[in-house]
């Protein structure tokens, strides 16, 4: 099995575990989800990337992780707005 294949697996196999555990503790909610599957697809991404090149597709990603920083910071400030 190929690194890509075995991400991908790994990524689904996260997002799976989310959902039943979001469902089995009945907190429901998106902010919450997206912020554990952007670290999902950080550890996943770390682990996947090879030693001493740099593949084409991985300079793309960066944007993807920056983006999703950006996210990450505006729902922690509007949640953190929320409890005042």
């Amino acid at each position: 099995m190929r690194k890509q294949q075995a991400a991908i697996i790994a990524l689904g196999a996260w997002l799976i575990l989310i959902a039943i555990s979001m469902v089995l503790v009945q907190i429901i909610e998106i902010e919450v989800f997206f912020v554990f599957v952007f670290i999902g697809m950080l550890v996943i991404t770390k682990f996947m990337e090879p030693k001493y090149i740099q593949p084409h597709y991985l300079r793309y990603f960066w944007i993807l992780i920056v983006i999703g920083i950006v996210i990450f910071c505006l729902i922690a400030v509007q949640k953190t707005l929320q409890n005042i």
